[in-house]
């Protein structure tokens, strides 16, 4: 098989569209939770006056969703390092059927772990929910709690029509 026609080969090429469609996926599932934690977030602190909502309660779901925007940045990570492996196989002659036609991630818990604080410490996930949490704790601190119930639920008929 030449060189040219090995990398135009039907398998080659729908196993490159698997994988860049898994990595299409975990960054929209990523995009997901900053979506939802803003969504979430402002809910819970415009209900916060209503309901008597402590602070504590308000920082639970930032964290959680940043966790799994970290979970799912580090598995994007982790399957564009599959991707790269595979077009380096591809280069080189050390190309097998096994790596054609089998997609699993191949990684140990310590490496497994390494992409995730990746995905934790990456800007594009830590910066969003730093911005929430600031934005949050400084409403919490100087908005006072006797703005009354009206307004709050002005608020969140506001937000509930768009």
């Amino acid at each position: 098989m030449s060189d040219l026609s090995k990398h135009e080969s039907p398998a080659v090429m729908k196993h490159l569209e698997f994988l860049m469609s898994i990595i299409e996926r975990m960054a929209s599932n990523s995009a997901s939770c900053k979506t939802w934690a803003i969504m979430v977030v402002t809910a819970l602190i415009a209900l916060s006056n209503i309901l008597r909502i402590p602070r504590t309660v308000l920082i639970m779901p930032i964290i959680s969703f940043y966790l799994l925007d970290a979970y799912y940045l580090g598995l994007e990570k982790k399957f564009r390092a599959m991707y790269d492996d595979f077009v380096a196989k591809l280069g080189g002659s050390n190309l097998s059927l096994k790596d054609l036609y089998l997609i699993k991630p191949n990684f140990s818990i310590s490496r497994k772990m390494g992409f995730f604080i990746k995905g934790a410490f990456s800007v594009s996930t830590w910066l969003i929910y730093v911005v929430l949490l600031v934005f949050m704790l400084l409403l919490k601190t100087y908005v006072k709690e006797d703005i009354g119930d009206g307004a709050c639920i002005e608020v969140l008929a506001y937000c509930l029509k768009y």
